[in-house]
């Protein structure tokens, strides 16, 4: 049974974090409710959504981390959209050279009005403050054009393509009205009356107008996202589902920890228990964005990385199974934390890389091969943590062996540690070496041939030759512990260079998805 206190440490992590679960909403109440607007369907970036997310998607892009003076994105998109003027003193954007003849240091912001006359100098400052503030601006003068929630008419485009249908701004789609697109006319009047009733902030007829175009919407032929699927999308994106995941992993690993030192059979299980929560959690995440999607999450960096996390866990809690070591799994809530911790920084918010797949994409091998090569990359990343936990111990060993003591129990923990992470690469090696198999055969029926020295394929036979390496060392000559580690150490550096380097130091090539 286990005991009231194994509880404890969990329960104060979730009184620290738990403040912090949700979103979160603004410092400063708007003096007007626009929350009526958030299951608005949107055209964007090739797909329907609703359009509290687009409206997060484009404050992150033109903001940044910038303040919104107190407003959610949501009031912040309204306020650019429909009352430029009243906003456009604010200082929204962030500059951190001089532009159009100002001087502006780190802290200064620049409003839209400011970036608007120092367009035509933009050209002069090769910054890349100056690159992002050219995004920003660019967003900002399409921001109206890009509200596009009234749907033209489905267009077919030939007998083997599947048809498509092109989204307007109400002002854009006023030109298309006729006798048979009656909700063109419908949805443009609603538009009208939206914007009157946010000049008036009546937030009683701005509800109104809103269902009003709701209803044109649902007039219209071939809207596909249902008023279901944006609920639940805006349901998915009301938790920070990273966070939640750093937290359940941050408390399994402590956990884990404790019960190294504190040998009680209950604080193991509750570990597990909660490692087990955190891969449940796991599956609502990927689950969540296949469902949002139409797919599975392998579109891009940001999707596999989450992939990869997805494994990782799942890898633990087998082997652990397999093997009857907690270990395994110990290691992998490790870098479960280590994992969502820089996913927090580095991944782009909510959902805005979840886009249609490009033709050369659609192929029964798309699965296989990335699913592959995310679960080889796990595996190898679990073999990593092991061999620095391997380190660990020797280095603990070292300074140890000058004090007199016992040392047998440390030894073979250090070389039950070194074995395990041999034989995990040996799996990992397996799952790579089928993943690279099958992206050659991807690559014929794509682009008829198996191999062309791409970037990224490259930079996928260095890995491969480096673990080949690693695994004929070890099988045919006596390497010490430490200089196996060290080649691991490598060999995964050149699976991260593969995934982060070839994207943002190197051409991606026919990779650049």
């Amino acid at each position: 049974m286990i005991s009231s206190r194994a509880f404890l440490v969990p329960a104060l992590l979730l009184l620290v974090f738990a403040p912090a679960l949700s979103c979160g909403g603004s410092a400063i109440e708007s003096d007007r409710d626009v929350s009526s607007a958030a299951d608005l369907i949107v055209q964007s970036n090739g797909r329907l959504k609703p359009l509290a997310t687009h409206a997060r998607e484009t404050m992150q892009m033109i903001l940044g981390e910038a303040d919104r003076s107190g407003l959610d994105a949501l009031d912040a998109y309204f306020c650019l959209l429909l009352d430029m003027e009243t906003w456009v003193k604010k200082a929204f954007l962030p500059c951190g050279e001089e532009l159009a003849g100002k001087a502006f240091d780190g802290r200064t912001l620049l409003s839209p009005m400011d970036m608007w006359e120092a367009r035509d100098r933009w050209g002069e400052i090769k910054s890349k403050e100056a690159t992002e503030l050219s995004v920003r601006f660019s967003m900002l003068s399409h921001l109206s054009f890009n509200f596009r929630c009234l749907p033209g008419l489905p267009v077919k485009h030939g007998p083997h393509v599947t048809e498509t249908q092109e989204w307007h701004h109400p002002e854009s789609a006023a030109q298309l009205a006729g006798e048979d697109r009656a909700w063109i006319d419908e949805g443009v009047a609603a538009w009208s009356d939206l914007k009157e009733a946010y000049d008036g902030r009546d937030d009683a007829a701005f509800a109104a107008a809103v269902s009003a175009l709701k209803e044109a919407q649902r007039h219209a032929p071939g809207v596909v996202l249902s008023d279901g699927a944006a609920a639940f999308e805006n349901f998915y994106y009301s938790v920070d589902t990273l966070f939640v995941g750093l937290v359940l992993f941050s408390i399994a690993t402590l956990l884990f920890i404790v019960s190294a030192f504190w040998r009680r059979p209950a604080m193991s299980r509750l570990a597990l228990l909660v490692l087990i929560a955190g891969i449940l959690w796991n599956c609502w995440i990927i689950g969540g964005r296949t469902a949002i999607g139409h797919r599975l999450p392998l579109r891009n960096t940001n999707e596999v990385y989450l992939v990869v996390l997805f494994c990782l866990p799942l890898i633990g809690v087998l082997m652990q199974g397999l093997l009857r070591n907690a270990l395994y799994s110990a290691i992998s809530a490790g870098l479960c934390v280590v994992g969502y911790s820089m996913g927090i920084y580095k991944l782009e918010p909510e959902g805005y890389d979840i886009e249609p797949l490009v033709a050369i994409l659609i192929s029964p091998w798309r699965e296989v091969h990335i699913l592959t090569i995310m679960l080889s990359y796990a595996i190898l990343l679990v073999a990593l943590g092991l061999h620095l936990a391997y380190l660990a111990v020797r280095l603990y060993r070292h300074f140890r062996e000058k004090r007199p003591g016992d040392m047998s129990t440390i030894r073979m923990i250090e070389s039950d540690l070194n074995r395990k992470a041999y034989l995990t690469v040996a799996w990992g090696f397996l799952f790579l070496t089928t993943g690279i198999a099958t992206g050659a055969a991807w690559a014929h029926s794509s682009w008829g041939r198996y191999w062309g020295w791409d970037c990224k394929e490259v930079w996928a036979t260095v890995a491969w030759t480096i673990y080949a390496g690693f695994l004929h060392v070890r099988i045919f000559f006596r390497v010490p512990g430490w200089a196996m580690a060290l080649i691991n150490i490598v060999g995964y550096g050149a699976i991260l260079f593969t995934y982060f380097g070839v994207k943002y130091i190197l051409a991606e090539g026919l990779h650049a998805y």
